[in-house]
């Protein structure tokens, strides 16, 4: 807020999956925290044992795809995820055409 009032030029990263790792909601961040993002890192977070892992989104619950329509559509995107398979060119291309779409 402080940083609005003062028209100062900071904005942040949001990273999908990290607010699971500390027991929050990335819905409710996204809520909140949208109008400061100029950066996201995308990925999903699946319970791993005690902990959580980072997950493709679109391997993952439906909520990972859709929170990305609550942050800026212009924010670019990176993939925070393991890419796996056999192509790792074509498993590149395919993530990084699935979120130009979103």
């Amino acid at each position: 807020a402080a940083c609005r009032v003062h028209q100062l030029p900071v904005t942040l990263t949001f990273d999908m999956g990290n607010w699971l790792w500390v027991g929050d909601s990335p819905e409710e961040a996204a809520r909140h925290l949208a109008p400061a993002v100029s950066y996201i890192h995308v990925k999903a977070a699946e319970p791993h044992h005690e902990k959580f892992r980072a997950v493709p989104p679109d391997q993952a619950a439906d909520r990972w795809l859709a929170l990305l329509d609550n942050l800026p559509a212009d924010a670019p995107r990176g993939i925070e995820f393991p890419l796996t398979g056999h192509d790792l060119t074509a498993v590149t291309r395919r993530y990084v055409n699935l979120l130009r779409e979103d």
